[in-house]
């Protein structure tokens, strides 16, 4: 048996329900309680950092929608919780985020593969969301 002497461990809840999230935090630190206490294991919590849900604007989100609409792409809403660095410049810059469509949905993943055509289509839809924005979409 190998028992190591420091283990760093970086944990991602990921949710679209704020009491999901809850929840799941709620429980890890009762365990980390729990494995302090019963285990005698030292633990210490670096840092801790979330964040809400905070949509993209609507009008970037449309704008992705229209340009993928003139490629004659198929597109749909995507709920991301992930920390992107969109998702942390939004409320200052214009942002959307495109997504491309990986087999079998797999992301994130070992086994993730995204097609060579749909990666030459999400190409082609982030040129012509980026010309838009080079023309002024979404200044006010």
């Amino acid at each position: 048996m190998v028992v190591a002497s420091e283990v760093k461990l970086l944990l991602d809840f990921r949710s679209p329900s704020e009491e999901v999230l809850q929840a799941a935090y709620t429980s890890l630190m009762a365990t980390v309680e729990k494995v302090r206490r019963e285990d005698r294991v030292g633990i210490e919590i670096i840092a801790e950092h979330s964040w809400g849900r905070s949509p993209y604007s609507e009008p970037g989100v449309e704008l992705s929608r229209e340009v993928a609409e003139q490629l004659g792409l198929s597109s749909d809403r995507v709920l991301t919780v992930a920390g992107h660095d969109s998702t942390n410049m939004k409320d200052t810059v214009p942002t959307v985020m495109l997504f491309v469509p990986s087999v079998d949905g797999v992301s994130h993943n070992l086994n993730e593969f995204t097609r060579e055509e749909d990666l030459i289509d999400g190409l082609h839809q982030l040129t012509g969301v980026v010309r838009r924005l080079a023309q002024g979409a979404l200044v006010h």
